[in-house]
């Protein structure tokens, strides 16, 4: 959500542009993001692709984020698009880890769980970019509580174990 608030402000920070052009440009990332929701996921076929796919999106944010804050206008928004290509691809592999370990209520829960950890911080995220924003008075001073987060959060994907997988709960879950 961070990068989703202030990525319009950031492209505007990148030169002389107007609002359609800021709005244009804004828009590529998203257009990433889609594409990685789209096709990493497909790949997490096995036991041990999720967690490899898991790690490498979170270092792929991780560089992608560096690369916007660093990187001035084109490969900032190359960074972005990076970012949110990874961003999304990971989005929906997380989700997969509670259903091959849980069942039941413990399984509404899980989900639970892993929902409220990212809404806890998309509510974070911006608070922070703003806050950073209003104390150094640069508006890519933000990103690096995103990279420093995504770093934390990368070390525990590679340690990410998946249940047994059973064909059968998915049907018994549906009745």
């Amino acid at each position: 959500y961070a990068l989703s608030f202030f990525l319009p402000s950031i492209i505007g920070t990148y030169g002389a542009l107007g609002p359609v052009q800021i709005g244009l440009l804004t828009s590529v990332p998203w257009i990433f993001s889609a594409l990685g929701a789209l096709l990493l996921p497909r790949l997490a076929t096995n036991s041990d692709r999720p967690r490899l796919i898991a790690t490498a999106t979170m270092v792929g944010i991780v560089a992608g984020s560096t690369l916007g804050a660093v990187g001035g206008p084109v490969l900032g928004l190359v960074g972005f698009c990076l970012a949110a290509f990874n961003f999304f691809a990971l989005q929906p592999i997380l989700f997969t880890y509670p259903a091959t370990r849980l069942s039941g209520a413990a399984l509404a829960g899980g989900i639970a769980f892993v929902n409220t950890v990212g809404l806890f911080g998309g509510f974070l995220g911006p608070y922070v970019m703003g806050f950073m924003e209003d104390v150094t008075g640069s508006k890519l001073s933000g990103l690096w509580f995103i990279v420093a987060m995504c770093v934390i959060g990368a070390t525990p994907t590679r340690f990410l174990k998946r249940g047994a997988e059973d064909p059968t709960k998915a049907s018994l879950g549906a009745h």
